[in-house]
């Protein structure tokens, strides 16, 4: 699980950092004040949750870890298929909000992938706040406006590792029996919500980035999946975790697809 879980805090930095880039090489005047008072609040929860997890029992940190992993990977999942069903509404957040969000998910992220899979939790966080740094203050450099980065396709298939990772740790499974499972279901959910409609033309994807969005928004129905599936998985056999994986994705995508079409005639 150690490989998987450095492999997709690595991308997920990555993807956050080159938006952040991107963003910000596009911002007149450039807004230094705004981006350092954000990765200074970053840095604060850094603190606070490596403080914690250093406080806290080893086991609960794992468990508490590890379901934050397939939190974060389901609200990922629900975003990229929400992204390839409609067209995405344009970014217009704030220099400040664009940089807290990426650096605040980037340290959540590696502290909680760090802690489920018993790696240095310290470490992984400070590379999180150092790459979205770097990613902020190349924006700022940069002397014209970048294009932004691909996001439908890299953020699906990040999506699908922290969701495999996720449950790999919360109940010990095959990492590709379970990142099979999530995939499987994610393509026949596309599948299924993008047949052609007579009645209504897809909408545009809603932002349920930032805070608001990774508490309700679109998102909102992964926080009781993701605490379902940890609580079941003590109980259900390792051969069964997958079945029970793709379970909980089919009734989260579909809850969060479903809202798109629930208004159409």
């Amino acid at each position: 699980m150690m490989i998987p879980a450095a492999c997709a805090a690595a991308l997920l930095c990555l993807i956050e950092g080159s938006e952040a880039t991107a963003l910000l090489s596009r911002r007149r005047p450039r807004p230094w004040g705004p981006v350092c008072a954000a990765l200074a609040s970053a840095l604060a929860v850094l603190v606070v949750l490596v403080s914690a997890s250093a406080v806290l029992p080893p086991r609960a940190v794992r468990m508490v870890a590890a379901t934050a992993v397939l939190l974060i990977g389901l609200q990922w999942l629900v975003r990229a298929v929400l992204r390839l069903l409609g067209p995405p509404r344009p970014d217009d957040r704030t220099a400040f909000a664009v940089v807290l969000a990426a650096a605040v998910e980037a340290v959540l992220a590696c502290v909680a992938l760090a802690a489920s899979v018993d790696a240095s939790v310290p470490l992984w966080a400070a590379c999180g706040v150092v790459c979205v740094a770097l990613a902020a203050l190349g924006g700022l450099a940069a002397r014209r406006a970048l294009p932004d980065p691909p996001q439908r396709l890299p953020k699906a298939v990040l999506a699908l590792a922290l969701t495999a990772t996720g449950a790999g740790a919360a109940g010990p499974a095959g990492w590709w029996a379970t990142a099979a499972a999530a995939t499987a279901v994610t393509l026949a959910v596309l599948f299924l919500r993008g047949l052609p409609s007579a009645h209504k033309a897809p909408e545009a994807a809603k932002d349920v980035s930032g805070v608001r969005g990774f508490l309700l928004g679109d998102t909102a129905v992964t926080w009781p999946a993701a605490a379902g599936f940890t609580a079941l998985a003590v109980v259900v056999a390792a051969p069964w975790r997958p079945v029970l994986l793709a379970l909980l994705v089919a009734v989260v995508l579909l809850a969060a697809t479903g809202r798109r079409t629930a208004g159409r005639p």
